[in-house]
């Protein structure tokens, strides 16, 4: 299976870096030491990143049709701008291979963190009446907790119950985007392709640099993923073992007990998921833009009599 075959988007993210290749010039070879977590911070505090949070949880309701329209909105430079760019490129020529690669996979990217999104919107919606619940059911004994009570509980937990896991194949699509940004970078820390690629050293920094971050940033996010997936389907199996005893008051308020206990966890690790997503779109958007300013740079006379 090609890498991007389809049209894409990608992110960054702060996590341990991968390792080098064995290779005695890694010093020369890979783009200066990335500070991910300086990366992380100012990338949260640029207007950027505040634009891109009001942006995509203004429209949180977009159903899969609108997709396209949401791209438009939080990937930056358009694919229109890409493309006229690289139509400057010579065809065939290894530069237009691996930045429409890198192009194609970022939007790839963007567009699965777009259903990420929704994921978690979903994982909220799933969790809301849960909250309710905890809100206005006393925490004390059973013996506080009136039947009507219970049976709303009950009611709750079953419809929790029968509800889809919303990160069950969520991030399906991640692994090939992962495996190909390193395969992007791998090309790039080549010695020969990089001196066909670029004209300046800061010019192969930026790219190599943006592909480092962004399948880092994709490390991240999967990690993330698969900790809520856990997370919420341990819910599911405690829920599903309460509801065998039926309208019971005790177990009800049992079940209800557990559940208070982790309830303040799930919120804090989809908060967590959700900043990295639209940190995902920032950093997209950043390496984009810093790749097709070098590009226009590496063919000045092209795109002036274009």
């Amino acid at each position: 299976m090609r890498c991007f075959s389809l049209n894409s988007t990608s992110i960054h993210s702060p996590s341990s870096p991968s390792p080098n290749n064995n290779n005695n010039n890694s010093a020369t070879d890979t783009p200066r030491t990335v500070n991910l977590t300086r990366e992380y911070t100012l990338a949260v505090q640029t207007i950027s990143y505040t634009e891109l949070w009001s942006t995509i949880h203004h429209h949180q309701q977009q159903d899969e049709e609108d997709q396209t329209l949401m791209i438009d909105k939080v990937l930056h430079p358009n694919r229109d701008s890409i493309e006229e760019a690289l139509r400057a490129v010579p065809r065939g020529n290894l530069t237009h291979h691996l930045v429409s690669t890198y192009f194609n996979g970022s939007e790839r990217t963007s567009r699965l963190c777009l259903l990420l999104h929704n994921s978690v919107a979903a994982a909220r919606r799933l969790y809301s009446p849960l909250s309710d619940l905890l809100d206005l059911l006393p925490s004390s004994s059973a013996a506080d907790v009136s039947q009507a009570q219970c049976d709303w509980a009950f009611d709750v937990l079953t419809g929790f119950d029968g509800a889809d896991n919303p990160f069950q194949g969520s991030v399906d699509g991640f692994a090939d985007t992962r495996h190909c940004f390193a395969e992007l970078k791998r090309r790039l820390d080549r010695r020969r392709v990089r001196r066909l690629l670029f004209r300046r050293r800061e010019e192969l920094e930026a790219a190599a640099k943006g592909t480092y971050v962004l399948h880092n940033e994709l490390d991240t996010i999967d990690r993330l993923v698969a900790r809520l997936r856990a997370t919420v389907e341990g819910d599911k199996v405690l829920v599903k073992t309460g509801l065998r005893w039926g309208r019971d008051r005790c177990s009800v308020r049992e079940v209800v007990r557990h559940l208070r206990r982790t309830h303040m966890g799930v919120q804090e690790q989809m908060r967590d998921l959700e900043e990295h997503v639209c940190l995902c779109f920032a950093t997209v958007n950043r390496a984009r833009s810093l790749l097709l300013h070098e590009l226009l740079h590496l063919y000045p006379n092209r795109h002036s009599t274009g």
